[in-house]
């Protein structure tokens, strides 16, 4: 033992440690980082802005920790210790570059023959700016119709969002769930009847749009649609067989409610109520308060609103 301690003075087996623990540390991160490289080789678009700085210290930082470590415990000439850094790093850097060119090839094939998917943040931007021809490509190659943003926003309510009626279309006939819902409980099919956009209705009517799922309020797509008087797409929904037009939400609030408590009384709000009383909304399920639409609706002087609630 003695004779250990004479040739390996403590602050030698600590630095040794220390330089280890480095040397793990680096391999360690430049794992997670050579992940990165290879998933963006596979995204076979960004092949020069490949991020291989971590990688880069591996190879350099690997063998000049182990050369260093070499030195203080066995007294290697500073020459010798760079001689064998550089070797292992040219070693490691060449194995790397083999390894690299062959994981290009076959993004590159993979790609070509169409077995390659795109990223998440490239799908989001093929539909951020509407670029219809690239996300036929990319749905022909395999990519995945529900993919979300960082909002959880799928591409269907993005495109929704920006009212790009082909892609929307595209979208949905190649499967995207319209039910999908984002952060805040959006889905396309929510928020297209919030909006307005009937004719997407139709489309999401025809593509499996559910009446069970809810906005953040609990609400269905037709509340706020009677709520600012999107009189089309009122008549659409309400008179969708199994739509449940009497469906209260977390405020205590139909759609009947709503258009009168939030409604103005003007022709359009009429037009609403009209629709909702003749495909069979309920006037008489009061609010949280107690209180009837047309008790809402004589306290606030909509008297045609009035006249319609009592008939």
């Amino acid at each position: 033992m003695s004779t250990i301690n004479k040739a390996y003075p403590t602050w030698k087996i600590m630095y040794v440690f220390l330089m280890s623990a480095a040397i793990v540390g680096g391999i360690v991160g430049g794992m997670s980082s050579g992940m990165l490289v290879l998933e963006r080789i596979e995204q076979v678009t960004k092949f020069s802005e490949l991020d291989i700085q971590e990688l880069l210290e591996i190879v350099i930082g690997f063998p000049i920790g182990i050369a260093l470590a070499a030195m203080m415990l066995y007294d290697i000439p500073m020459k010798k210790c760079l001689l064998i850094c550089s070797m292992t790093a040219a070693s490691i850097f060449g194995h790397s570059q083999i390894a690299h060119a062959e994981q290009v090839q076959v993004a590159q094939n993979n790609f070509l023959s169409g077995e390659s998917s795109m990223s998440q943040s490239e799908l989001v931007s093929l539909v951020n700016t509407n670029d219809i021809e690239g996300m036929k490509k990319a749905l022909a190659n395999g990519a995945e119709v529900n993919t979300y943003d960082d909002n959880k926003r799928s591409l269907l309510l993005l495109a929704t969002h920006h009212q790009y009626s082909e892609m929307v279309e595209l979208l949905t006939i190649n499967g995207a769930d319209v039910n999908q819902q984002d952060a805040i409980h959006d889905s396309a099919f929510l928020y297209a009847g919030a909006r307005g956009y009937t004719a997407y209705l139709k489309l999401f009517l025809a593509h499996g749009a559910r009446f069970d799922v809810f906005n953040r309020y609990h609400g269905t797509a037709l509340i706020p649609a009677s709520e600012r008087a999107h009189v089309d797409t009122v008549a659409l929904l309400a008179n969708t067989q199994g739509f449940p037009i009497n469906h209260v939400n977390r405020l205590g609030w139909t759609a009947l409610m709503e258009a009168v408590v939030l409604g103005n009384g003007s022709a359009k709000y009429q037009e609403v109520i009209k629709i909702l009383l003749e495909a069979g909304a309920d006037k008489s399920i009061p609010d949280k308060e107690g209180i009837t639409a047309l008790q809402h609706a004589q306290r606030m002087g909509q008297e045609e609103v009035a006249k319609l609630l009592q008939d």
